[in-house]
């Protein structure tokens, strides 16, 4: 029996993120909108390059501060959900 974490990611009505094992679903909390719009992102689109995703969400800055916001998004997202990505 796999004993590793589900995740549910709910994009309409409201974000939602919920992860479980082998009891009941538990949702992680109110995150951040930035760690929202990576964790939609990725979960439309899959693997993606770094600069690639940054470029996406972060279009109207320079290309280093896209990465800062990335990085920390990813971060805060460890946090609470780690593993996750």
């Amino acid at each position: 029996m796999d004993a590793s974490p589900t995740t549910h990611v709910a994009l309409l009505d409201g974000f939602a993120l919920h992860r479980g094992g082998p009891g009941p679903d538990t949702a992680v909390g109110e995150l951040p909108h930035g760690v929202q719009r990576v964790v939609a992102r990725l979960g439309l689109a899959g693997r993606l390059a770094r600069t690639a995703v940054a470029g996406q969400l972060w279009p109207d800055v320079p290309e280093e501060h896209a990465l800062g916001s990335l990085r920390s998004a990813l971060w805060r997202l460890h946090k609470v959900a780690p593993g996750l990505v």
